[in-house]
């Protein structure tokens, strides 16, 4: 499955990658995670590989994030692997006009690997909380 998702953000692009590249700020977008851990590598760098842990109500999902490509401020591919389920997220951080509004693009390939499994975390992606 893609999905693609458009967020338009009124400040300079350096600012806005500076925000979004500081792990400290992950909570803001990001709200159901509950802990992050550096695996191996350094930090956002390719290679890289990190251990997320999101919560939704009585529910924990552990997410291993590993940096596949990164060529800031332009773009940033990582992969998410989790039980039963695969996610590239490529996300490209294009100036829009000459006031330097940002557009940031999501492009994601997702395969959920169902086997019979009752998936109780649908109704999050349909509130636009994202793995």
């Amino acid at each position: 499955m893609r999905y693609t998702l458009e967020i338009t953000v009124a400040a300079p692009r350096n600012r806005v990658v500076e925000l979004f590249d500081n792990p400290d700020n992950l909570p803001h977008w990001q709200e159901s995670l509950a802990s992050l851990e550096l695996l191996s590598g350094i930090r956002g760098q390719v290679g890289a590989k990190s251990k997320l842990i999101h919560k939704f109500q009585n529910h924990k999902i552990e997410v291993i994030e590993t940096v596949e490509r990164r060529s800031l401020p332009d773009e940033l591919v990582c992969i998410y692997e989790a039980k039963n389920a695969w996610n590239r997220v490529v996300r490209r951080f294009i100036e829009i006009n000459k006031k330097n509004h940002v557009g940031t693009y999501d492009r994601t390939q997702m395969y959920w690997l169902f086997k019979g499994i009752n998936f109780p975390y649908a109704k999050y992606f349909q509130k636009g909380i994202y793995l």
